[in-house]
């Protein structure tokens, strides 16, 4: 890095970007119940078990309904080889590890737009439960305000919700349920804290910038220790630096790419994400196995951070204040390019391709070099999972949706 003297800095604000006003949030949601089917608990070793009042209707064949499904680049010209990635597939590979706690999802089969090298993503089988105790747990952890007194608050905890469901039983698909609850208590949290970064007009109990909300974390992370001393600490330790450099600028010692998407991956969260996929599954990793894994992690981060900024750029563009610094890859190339924000969200894509080359290329020396049943293979399938999953809910989150037109399904679709 040179010198700040020296340092080419980087413009953080994009031109002249359309804006999309935010549609109202409907609460939809599509329940289909499989009824009498018992609870199926997880491979890994857990201290906790599920409550037997819940054991009926925490198991779920089918899929947790979706009101919207959008891919913000025109995909007319996608390579038509450009899938990887065979132990996705639930017909070449049934043996997944932790597949009984999971079902496969064909995307294009649901009408969502799926350009990416991932041939499936996967969702938890016990979405039901896990988002019916996380209604229970914001009830329970905020009774008064900001939600209680008016509809506006109430929506947004719906939308929390929401958010957080939709991200844990897609992006953790194959965490046991009891360690499931506790990731969407703790993305909740998560959430509320980007927002009240984002949305300073927002109450959000008063939280300030840099903490996360003591009234609920403390009790979460309780929760995360007791499951796992180890993996619960790294976890909420990754969460907590998320939290104090969430939102803060890039630096102007930013000189090119590759540095600024470094940046990228560390305030989008691809760590505290990582940690939770250890702490859901319960991988435990030596500082060698960690080593050996790098530069597979590394390219995992950068899709990750990317798709991100790509799924969540009308978002931001659509909440951005006059003036205000966006710290988006697709707002910095518009910016530094002079072109329109699509030719920005083609280039993002283009890149996300080819790190997913990279990804699978990097997938497939750990293979060669340590064989399907080692630690550090389980780990790597399980941040390909969690990467395919991420891409799942940015296509099909209200959060990052609703600032797109026409990407909210007919009902008929969505049901």
């Amino acid at each position: 890095m040179l010198p700040l003297r020296l340092a080419i800095p980087i413009p953080r604000r994009p031109s002249q970007l359309s804006r999309v006003c935010l549609s109202p949030f409907v609460f939809y949601r599509r329940y289909n119940i499989a009824k009498g089917r018992p609870p199926i608990l997880s491979d890994h070793h857990v201290k906790s078990t599920l409550p037997a009042s819940d054991s009926i209707e925490t198991y779920q064949e089918t899929l947790r309904g979706i009101q919207y499904a959008f891919d913000p680049v025109d995909t007319s010209h996608i390579k038509a080889d450009l899938q990887s990635f065979d132990f996705l597939n639930p017909d070449i590979n049934p043996n997944l590890p932790g597949n009984n706690l999971a079902n496969p999802i064909n995307p294009p089969a649901e009408g969502v737009p799926w350009p990416t090298s991932f041939p499936y993503s996967y969702q938890s089988k016990h979405w039901m439960f896990t988002e019916k105790n996380l209604e229970a747990f914001m009830r329970d952890t905020y009774p008064q305000d900001p939600w209680g007194e008016h509809g506006t608050a109430s929506e947004y905890v719906d939308r929390v919700v929401d958010s957080a469901i939709s991200f844990v039983v897609n992006v953790f698909p194959t965490c046991n349920p009891t360690r499931l609850k506790i990731l969407a208590r703790m993305y909740a949290l998560v959430f509320m804290h980007d927002d009240s970064v984002d949305l300073s007009n927002i109450p959000l109990d008063q939280v300030p910038r840099g903490t996360l909300s003591k009234t609920g974390f403390s009790k979460v992370s309780g929760e995360a220790l007791d499951e796992s001393p180890m993996l619960g600490k790294n976890m909420i330790e990754s969460i907590q630096r998320w939290a104090s450099i969430a939102g803060d600028p890039p630096s102007p010692t930013i000189q090119n790419f590759d540095d600024y998407v470094a940046y990228r991956i560390q305030s989008a969260g691809a760590e505290p994400v990582f940690r939770s996929v250890e702490f859901g599954c319960d991988l435990r990793l030596s500082d060698d196995e960690k080593n050996s894994v790098g530069p597979f992690t590394v390219a995992c981060a950068k899709q990750f951070a990317l798709t991100n900024d790509l799924y969540s750029y009308e978002k931001e563009v659509a909440e951005a204040e006059d003036g205000e610094a966006s710290s988006n890859t697709v707002g910095l190339i518009q910016e530094q390019t002079g072109k329109a924000a699509d030719f920005a969200k083609s280039i993002v894509r283009q890149v996300i391709w080819n790190t997913e080359t990279q990804i699978h290329d990097e997938y497939l020396a750990l293979l060669n070099a340590y064989g399907a049943e080692d630690v550090r293979l389980k780990y790597a399938q399980s941040l390909v999972l969690a990467l395919a999953g991420n891409m799942f809910y940015s296509a099909t989150c209200q959060r990052y949706a609703r600032a797109v037109e026409g990407s909210e399904l007919a009902l008929e679709d969505s049901e």
